[in-house]
């Protein structure tokens, strides 16, 4: 009740690009509309529970549910993800390669798991963005955010 597309559409068009058509994702967002704005959904995606009951915990948030899939990563293909987090538009193979030290073997087996979107026409690579929120999260938590940076900028830098 009192929800006008026309007020909200910005936002709602955000949290569509941020889903990416994820039922969880839609399901989440969808329950909190009554309770807070869509701009507030928007930014807090990643960590608003699921408002259904009986509900198994690897879905009560998405961010259970990359919890789950992180820990089910080898260490590898997480140290990978970590260091990928830094694309926020996509990226090139060879990006890959000299900034985040991942080989195209590596960038297989993540697309292989969809963790990783490849658009075949470009041969540019992307993560979901919400995984790649939780992604730079994770590279927080392991205290690599100055190394990734250094490591990016001085890539950035040669390429110039």
């Amino acid at each position: 009740p009192g929800f006008r597309l026309a007020d909200e559409q910005e936002h709602v068009i955000r949290i569509c690009q941020l889903v990416e058509g994820m039922p969880l994702g839609i399901e989440i967002a969808a329950a909190w509309l009554r309770l807070m704005p869509c701009e507030a959904i928007a930014a807090g995606l990643l960590d608003l529970e699921t408002l259904q009951r009986d509900t198994p915990e690897r879905h009560a948030s998405l961010r259970a549910l990359f919890d789950q899939t992180w820990q089910r990563l080898p260490a590898p293909e997480q140290a990978a993800l970590m260091r990928l987090s830094v694309f926020q538009w996509g990226f090139s193979h060879e990006m890959a390669e000299t900034v985040a030290q991942t080989t195209l073997p590596h960038l297989a087996t993540l697309v292989n798991k969809s963790l990783l979107h490849v658009d075949r026409a470009s041969r540019r690579y992307s993560l979901h963005e919400l995984l790649r929120q939780y992604d730079a999260m994770q590279v927080e938590i392991a205290g690599l955010r100055d190394q990734l940076k250094a490591v990016l900028a001085e890539a950035l830098e040669r390429s110039a």
